[in-house]
């Protein structure tokens, strides 16, 4: 990821916070079995202003990434109320997608 200078703000918590809640949807556990504790342990670190380690920097980036692709219908069995939060904060999943940039 890009040097981290921005400070998020009150609403990107919260865009994150939904984006980490979608993500455990996607049926990923396979591939990451550990990923719903992972998810919990991001958004309370998110919610408390604790320091993010680079394993937080990777769940937000993949929930932000798995935000637009919900969007765009790459996963179509993704319950309709998850896809209606992510289209609400799909441009702001976006941005923060650009400022965070990509994770290393």
């Amino acid at each position: 990821m890009k040097h981290q200078t921005y400070t998020l703000t009150d609403h990107d918590v919260e865009v994150i916070s939904c984006a980490i809640t979608a993500l455990p949807s996607l049926g990923l556990e396979d591939s990451c079995p550990d990923l719903y504790q992972r998810c919990v342990s991001t958004g309370s670190k998110l919610i408390t202003h604790q320091p993010l380690d680079p394993q937080d920097y990777s769940i937000i980036y993949t929930a932000l990434s798995a935000v637009r692709e919900i969007c765009q219908g790459q996963f179509s069995y993704v319950d309709p109320d998850i896809k209606e939060r992510c289209n609400e904060i799909f441009f702001d999943a976006g941005r923060l997608l650009s400022l965070l940039g990509t994770p290393q």
